[in-house]
């Protein structure tokens, strides 16, 4: 087995390697943070994601955030469990659990009627409520978390916004519309691309096809208008025509 330390400090910006080892072992390359005895993480095409969330959860500290700062976090998806909701089974309870699994997968409110409902009703001897009552319950448990956020940022006297990017060794391709701003955006992306060492230039700048299209049908019928408006008025004659 080979084990070899890769060399990392070349990097000339902030880097995530400043708090991790990265190990090749064998054909796989593993993060070892330097802080953490059994920490590590496998790494694939060069992402990182892992590696932030790590240093995030355990290391708020290296990022400048302070411990008692209170971020959003808490009112992800992952977290907004209902801890109010009993072990015991009963069929409030039930509702909640059904509620949360549509929230968490992502499901259609009426993927809980049908045979699912007949299911249910004949395994566990409790009714099932309907699609638009759990409907009812989601939208109930959103408006609650939406006012909870809204009191949390009226609460704070400063608001961050950090974005954890995905890495890549290259941009895949932008689009926009024609907006003649946008050019510049790309001119300076393209910039910034070459300072790190990133695959982009203006090959990568893609324009919408909805919006262009939309543009060519509104120049066409400005060339028609007339002719529009002729077929209006005969429209509107048919319909007046007691002979229709």
């Amino acid at each position: 087995m080979v084990i070899n330390i890769i060399d990392e400090s070349s990097n000339t910006s902030k880097s995530i390697w400043d708090y991790f080892n990265k190990v090749k072992n064998n054909n796989k390359v593993i993060a070892k943070c330097k802080h953490c005895k059994n920490a590590k993480y496998s790494i694939t095409n060069d992402t990182t994601t892992n590696l932030w969330r790590h240093l995030k959860k355990m290391h708020n500290s290296f990022l400048g955030v302070s411990t008692s700062q209170s971020t959003l976090d808490k009112f992800n998806t992952k977290h907004i469990e209902n801890k109010n909701i009993s072990n015991e089974f009963t069929e409030e309870s039930f509702r909640q659990w059904m509620a949360e699994w549509i929230i968490f997968e992502d499901l259609p409110f009426t993927i809980i009627e049908g045979h699912f409902k007949s299911i249910i009703e004949r395994a566990l001897k409790i009714k099932v409520v309907s699609a638009d009552t759990i409907q009812r319950n989601i939208l109930q448990k959103y408006s609650q978390i939406h006012n909870n956020i809204h009191q949390e940022l009226q609460a704070s006297s400063k608001l961050a916004f950090i974005l954890d990017i995905w890495t890549s060794i290259s941009i895949i391709g932008i689009t926009t519309d024609n907006a003649s701003n946008n050019n510049t955006i790309i001119d300076n992306i393209e910039l910034w691309a070459i300072e790190k060492i990133l695959t982009f230039s203006d090959k990568n700048h893609f324009r919408c096809f909805a919006h262009v299209l939309n543009l060519a049908v509104q120049a066409g019928l400005k060339h028609l208008k007339e002719e529009i408006e002729q077929i209006r008025n005969i429209i509107l004659k048919c319909h007046s025509s007691s002979q229709r």
